[in-house]
């Protein structure tokens, strides 16, 4: 299914690290850039680790760490092998579902 969307459009694969919690999450935030990760969604935008918003600690954020980039048409080969090669950093994450997001 993913295979078959239109080429040019770049898709990226999200871990949930964080949802719904107060809190600044600079710890959270030192994790995953110690765990070699380099982007994440947080609240929703797409952020740079090292350029992060700085977070109100009183409202609840939801912290997604990008896992993954491709693009649809890639051969399924290729997904299997960048995916085999991540699955290390995926399995230190704490919940496994892995939304998909354009």
């Amino acid at each position: 299914l993913v295979l078959a969307e239109p080429e040019g459009r770049k898709l990226m694969l999200l871990a949930p690290v964080v949802r719904e919690r107060k809190g600044e999450h600079l710890a959270v935030f030192e994790e995953l850039r110690a765990q070699g990760f380099v982007r994440a969604r947080v609240n929703g935008k797409l952020c740079e680790l090292d350029e992060l918003p700085k977070l109100d600690k009183q409202k609840k954020h939801s912290i997604d760490v990008v896992v993954d980039r491709f693009k649809p048409g890639s051969t399924v080969q290729g997904i299997a092998c960048r995916s085999a090669e991540g699955s290390a950093q995926r399995q230190r994450l704490p919940e496994r579902r892995l939304p998909l997001l354009e």
